[in-house]
């Protein structure tokens, strides 16, 4: 779902995103040696998010765009995410995007500069 705050100039707004897999069950198989082992370690989340967007373009054939925000998973962790991508039409011969949002961990769990 997604407000959109200003329709001229840099396209502002904000979104709620709800991310969800639930796992009713899980298959467990052994190995030849007699390990047990999951064949596909599906887990059960639900991650509910707000973000805040930018986007614009710098000239009639690149466009980027930004967001930041906050994402909680009732299932597990919590963190805060961001993502930036631009993008150059096909004459310009390039296109870049970063990944899919990824959660940025607390302060605490960074590692010391």
């Amino acid at each position: 779902m997604r407000y959109t705050l200003n329709a001229a100039g840099p396209l502002a707004g904000v979104a709620y995103e709800l991310d969800a897999e639930y796992v009713g069950h899980r298959e467990e198989r052994q190995n030849a040696d007699g390990r047990t082992y999951v064949p596909l370690p599906a887990a059960t989340r639900e991650v509910h998010a707000l973000h805040i967007n930018a986007e614009d373009h710098v000239a009639d054939y690149v466009r980027y765009a930004a967001q930041l925000g906050y994402a909680y998973d009732r299932r597990g962790a919590a963190g805060r995410r961001a993502r930036f991508s631009w993008v150059g039409s096909r004459r310009t011969g390039w296109n870049r995007r970063s990944a899919p949002p990824m959660p940025v961990p607390p302060r605490a769990a960074r590692p010391a500069r």
